[in-house]
């Protein structure tokens, strides 16, 4: 079984450190080429492409955010012939007025952002993206406390913590999430409720495994796959990275 997905993060000009004024033109460029997708793969269900996932796997989303946009029809090509899920991350205010259009265009899972910039009826928003036969998940910026999503947690399919402030990619990773990612854990034990529990920014070989053992078991890597002269390489070694061994004094 493959454990791997497509990440396709949506957003616009970075205004005021969140402003995400969402532009015709940056928001359904990346998308148009799902279009073919529902055509082909009709009666295929996003659920039947999503939960032949297990959770005890590390799943790696390469970020097309990162990928070179020169080349982007011939990498989202093969995301369509694996039929692997498209996890996507829409990074703009009043996300509600365009989830139709990209769950109409292929997307299996749509996150939206919790903060009252972007969403201001999170619960809403949720309930609409299921109920158009998507998987729903909501995302955190690393400034924002888990309380924020508290009262929805137990409708989402997944959460997505921000490991670096969102906007453009080549960030290096906020170390405090990590104990955010075991805060929300704990706290989905203590609900009785099991999402994906999904980490984006700055997440590399290298330090892959603190997110791991904190809980996450799905990892967007942008820079370090589309960076990489190896894709698949690149992908292993996310899924392989361990602490490093204690030197002894």
């Amino acid at each position: 079984m493959s454990t791997s997905a497509a990440s396709l993060c949506c957003s616009s000009t970075q205004v005021n450190g969140f402003g995400l004024r969402p532009e015709r033109s940056l928001l359904y460029q990346p998308t148009s080429f799902s279009f073919s997708r529902r055509r082909t793969h009709g009666i295929v269900k996003a659920s039947s492409r999503v939960d032949r996932f297990s959770k005890s796997d590390i799943i790696v989303s390469p970020s097309i955010l990162s990928a070179n946009f020169a080349k982007l029809g011939e990498q989202v090509k093969a995301v369509e012939l694996a039929d692997l899920p498209l996890d996507v991350h829409l990074m703009i205010v009043e996300p509600e007025q365009r989830v139709p259009d990209f769950i109409k265009a292929g997307a299996d899972i749509v996150s939206v952002h919790c903060e009252q910039q972007s969403t201001i009826h999170l619960h809403r928003t949720v309930n609409q993206i299921k109920s158009l036969g998507a998987k729903a998940g909501v995302v955190l910026n690393p400034g924002t406390p888990l309380s924020a999503i508290e009262y929805v947690l137990d409708m989402v399919d997944l959460v997505l913590i921000m490991s670096v402030n969102p906007g453009f990619g080549g960030q290096s990773f906020i170390e405090s999430q990590v104990k955010k990612i075991s805060d929300l854990r704990k706290m989905c034990a203590e609900k009785g409720v099991n999402p994906w529990i999904e980490v984006d920014g700055g997440v590399t070989p290298a330090n892959a495994y603190k997110v791991i053992e904190a809980g996450a078991n799905a990892l967007v890597a942008g820079s370090a796959v589309f960076g990489a002269k190896d894709y698949a390489e690149a992908i292993k070694g996310i899924k392989a990275s361990k602490r490093p061994a204690a030197v002894a004094v």
